[in-house]
């Protein structure tokens, strides 16, 4: 199994350029379908805000959004230039010869900044779980109150533990980088367009975080 993630896989092209082409197109409809998810949540909720608020059922004395979700904002942001600079230094190593001391110092460097966005991503989901902590110490007396508040109550759950599912799921791959990266002296141009595409799931987390985020500040 380990063999599996040593080097290239082997894929039905020839041409290298051809099978990253194809990996980025399988990437990009892999993000556009977690996009789609998130979106229908997204309207979903919306739906019903907007429904239970024309009903005079949405409560409008909801305790603040934690103050913790703006340091979860900081940290995905810092977490994102982390791992793109990795990507970039992994391209650089990957496209240089082999010993030559800055084609060494690139890969350091990635190594570097994989450990530093997996070290923030783990931050994260921790900071999250704090600010789920907090939520409940807010509104665990109201919890009891009709279906309509409870709803009101739950999505700070909803949005943000499906976010924070994804979170999870994309240290996997992100550890596994790092780990991979660490095995060899140099970064060869597979590793490097894993890295690649590894940091655009990142970017995506970030960018659906600033919309769940909006969603509760402006609902809440």
């Amino acid at each position: 199994m380990i063999r599996l993630f040593q080097g290239p896989p082997r894929t039905p092209f020839d041409d290298p350029r051809e099978a990253e082409s194809a990996a980025r197109f399988g990437m990009w409809l892999f993000l556009i379908a977690l996009a789609a998810l998130f979106a229908a949540t997204l309207l979903g909720y919306a739906v019903m805000y907007v429904q239970l608020s024309h009903a005079g059922t949405w409560p409008r004395d909801l305790p603040a959004v934690p103050g913790s979700l703006v340091f979860s904002t900081l940290l995905l942001a810092v977490t994102s230039v982390a791992i793109e600079r990795a990507a970039r230094d992994a391209s650089r190593a990957a496209g240089g010869p082999a010993g030559d001391p800055v084609t060494v110092d690139a890969a350091d460097r990635a190594r570097r900044d994989l450990l530093v966005a997996a070290l923030l991503g783990v931050a994260f989901l921790l900071l999250q779980g704090l600010s789920w902590i907090e939520w409940l110490r807010q509104v665990s007396g109201r919890l009891v109150d009709s279906s309509d508040h409870r709803f009101a109550l739950t999505g700070f759950w909803v949005l943000t533990g499906l976010h924070a599912i994804h979170v999870l799921g994309g240290a996997l791959p992100l550890g596994l980088e790092l780990w991979l990266s660490r095995r060899r002296a140099s970064i060869d141009a597979h590793r490097a367009g894993t890295i690649r595409f590894t940091a655009m799931y990142w970017h995506f987390l970030g960018a659906i975080w600033i919309a769940l985020y909006a969603a509760l500040l402006v609902t809440i």
